[in-house]
Order: structure tokens, then C-alpha cells, then sequence
């Protein structure tokens, strides 16, 4: 087909979920889970704070909320795994550019090890496999500040299915400081001319 003839054509990347953590409604409506024994997964505005040398937790990447870990009186993550779950997206079929972006961090200080993790999977709602691990984290005994980092993934090949987003953290070992957040997560699709 043609953009001419196909109403469904249009080269135009389409916005099919955006979740900015700034209230709890649509596409910011995550299940948040209990697992860790301290700081779990919340919906709330950063109190940003250092832990020796080490920047543990810093201010919303864009509005003023996010969702964290650990959030106020420089608590963190201690235990979990602690998760949390995006609504439900669909993702049409066809489908020439299916895009995944995200802003996160993940902190620690000095006493931090190989225990410590922040998982950020794709994962389909059908059978709850694994389609895509966008971010895998994990610790070490050494300062990691805190900074805001740009994930991306394609999705094109998971066109027509119904997918989430599962975020999954720890501090399992060693009791250390933990830390890590998410923002600004916007998924698009196109369909370019001549695609269908």
C-alpha cells in the first residue's frame, strides 16, 4: 500500500504508552510488589541524598515524581527482590518501528557486591516469558553515583502482542547501600508507505 490509499499507513511515530510517574492513573497504574524487607518500589518524589562519597538518590528526571526505591530520610533497598509492573500495553500488528525508551539509575556505595541488581525486562503478558532484558545492573564494591541513563530497545519482532514491563531490584547479600529508579518510559510505533 501506499500513504495515498492506506489509511493505516503513516510514517509518523505514534506515542501507545508513556508513563512519567507524575499520579497513579493509566499508563502510571503499576502493581508495586512487597518483596524487599525495606525500601520497595514506590511511586514519589525523590529525597535526594549521598552515602560517603556516593550520590545515592537524585531528583525526578523529568516532572518531580518517579518511581524509586528506598525513597525519604536517606533509606534504601535492603532484601527483595522488590518488582514492580506496568499496565498491560498491546502492541499492534502491523507494524514497521516499534521503539522502547527509558530513563533510570542505579546506585550504590562502597559496601555494595554482586548481590545487588536492577532488572529491567520486557516480558509477555500471554505467559509472562521473557521477550526483552533492556537493563541488567548489578553491584560491586565500589562508589556508583547515581545519573539518569537512556535504555532503548526495539520491539518491532513483538508486533501484535500484549506485553508489560517488570522491574525487578535487590539487595541481597551484604547489607549495603542500594538504590535505583525509573522515569519517563514511552513507547512508539510506525508504519512506514509501503510496509503493509
Amino acid at each position: 500500500s501506499d500513504c495515498g490509499t492506506s489509511a493505516s499507513c503513516d510514517p509518523t511515530p505514534t506515542t501507545i504508552f508513556s508513563a512519567n510517574f507524575e499520579n497513579t492513573s493509566g499508563d502510571n497504574n503499576w502493581s508495586l510488589g512487597t518483596g524487599a524487607s525495606d525500601g520497595n518500589w514506590e511511586l514519589g518524589t525523590p529525597s535526594p541524598y549521598s552515602s560517603g562519597g556516593a550520590v545515592m538518590e537524585i531528583s525526578a528526571y523529568g516532572g518531580t515524581k518517579d518511581l524509586l526505591t528506598g525513597n525519604g530520610n536517606g533509606q534504601d533497598l535492603d532484601g527483595g527482590p522488590t518488582t514492580a509492573q506496568s499496565p498491560n500495553i498491546v502492541l499492534s500488528n502491523p507494524a514497521t518501528n516499534i521503539s522502547l525508551a527509558l530513563r533510570y539509575y542505579f546506585s550504590h556505595a562502597t559496601n555494595g557486591d554482586n548481590s545487588d541488581y536492577l532488572q529491567i525486562q520486557v516480558r509477555d503478558a500471554s505467559d509472562n516469558s521473557i521477550l526483552s532484558t533492556i537493563v541488567n545492573e548489578v553491584g560491586s564494591p565500589s562508589e556508583r553515583n547515581a545519573s539518569w541513563t537512556l535504555a532503548t530497545a526495539d520491539l518491532t519482532a513483538h508486533a501484535g502482542k500484549t506485553i508489560y514491563v517488570y522491574v525487578t531490584a535487590a539487595d541481597i547479600g551484604n547489607p549495603s547501600k542500594t538504590e535505583a529508579a525509573i522515569d519517563n518510559i514511552n513507547i512508539t510505533q510506525s508504519l512506514e508507505c509501503g510496509e503493509t
